[in-house]
């Protein structure tokens, strides 16, 4: 399908519970999966100094060390001109649809990455989630084949391939919220389906 272009910590740190299994080709049948270097790495060093992400740093040092990254070249000019103009009239859009908060400067450049690069985008994040759906069907970028999915998304659709058995499923899930790394609302009900128990904040895990 294309690349897969990963943009922020939360959903590597998931996707690193599987260790390489996501980043091999083939794997499933979304795209490769690569991260975002301009990003992604740069924030994980943060976690690695941060007592509190103890129980990931063996994924943070996994990510750290890995070969999974897509460098492109970043052309700052034409970035700040998309920002500044694209980005900012799909923020305003959203604005004021939703209550939307608005992104920082990273989430711009993951998003303004993909977008040059014909990558589709794997985010947590819900502000750079609404950013891009807004920004893909603006009529001086207009992007349909452009996608947006969630490190929950990867691995339901290796789930549903065959590519991880529901034991490896489940003990993710339960690997995830004992680090403090738990299921998208968005997601929960899609894991519920498949007969999963999605453990949450404050209750235990069976």
């Amino acid at each position: 399908m294309g690349k897969l272009l990963v943009s922020d910590t939360n959903s590597a740190i998931k996707i690193a519970f599987f260790a390489d299994k996501f980043f091999e080709e083939g794997f499933i049948s979304l795209g490769e999966v690569a991260l975002c270097h301009e990003v992604v790495s740069k924030e994980l060093r943060v976690h690695l100094q941060n007592p509190e992400k103890k129980d990931i740093k063996e994924q943070v040092e996994f990510l750290l060390n890995c070969n999974y990254y897509y460098e492109f070249e970043f052309e700052e000019f034409h970035f700040i001109n998309m920002s500044t103009i694209e980005f900012q009239e799909a923020e305003d859009i959203v604005r004021r649809k939703n209550g939307f908060l608005g992104t920082s400067e990273n989430d711009q450049k993951v998003l303004f990455i993909a977008l040059e690069n014909e990558c589709h985008l794997i985010t947590n994040e819900y502000a750079l989630t609404e950013l891009a759906l807004e920004v893909i069907m603006l009529p001086d970028i207009l992007n349909k084949e452009m996608r947006v999915f969630t490190a929950e998304d990867l691995v339901l659709c290796a789930f549903d391939e065959c590519k991880l058995s529901k034991t490896e499923v489940q003990d993710a899930l339960n690997r995830w919220a004992s680090s403090g790394e738990f299921v998208i609302n968005t997601k929960k009900q899609a894991f519920i389906e498949r007969g999963f128990f999605v453990p949450d904040k404050g209750r235990s895990k069976q």
